[in-house]
């Protein structure tokens, strides 16, 4: 890893890490805002594993608030950068979640076909 890239890590790295307990705490506002940051410099210095870290923990952010309609095209996105990655576990969690999304949305069969 190069000197820019763990720069980069480590910026990123202090901008999420305390966001993550944020939400747990219902500080939600502040935690989307360190994921924007953070989705914006790992799609600068183009780590696209970091990217889909980053649009994970917004989509379930969304989910606990309900907003189905707002996680789904971060799950979905998420889902198309595990496979151009050929991360089948991050690839499994997103067709997981998407499913998990269009159950609440009441869009049963198209839950069913990322079950599937």
């Amino acid at each position: 890893m190069g000197a820019r890239a763990k720069r980069s890590q480590d910026t990123i790295g202090s901008i999420t890490q305390p966001r993550t307990s944020a939400i747990s705490w219902g500080e939600y506002e502040e935690a989307f805002q360190s994921w924007q940051s953070a989705l914006k410099i790992y799609q600068e210095v183009k780590d696209r594993a970091g990217e889909s870290k980053v649009l994970n923990n917004l989509g379930i952010a969304y989910y606990s608030l309900g907003q189905f309609t707002k996680a789904v095209p971060l799950f979905q996105q998420r889902l198309t950068i595990s496979r151009e990655l050929n991360d089948r576990q991050a690839e499994a969690y997103a067709l997981d979640s998407l499913g998990l999304n269009y159950i609440q949305l009441g869009q049963y069969k198209q839950a069913i076909a990322f079950y599937q």
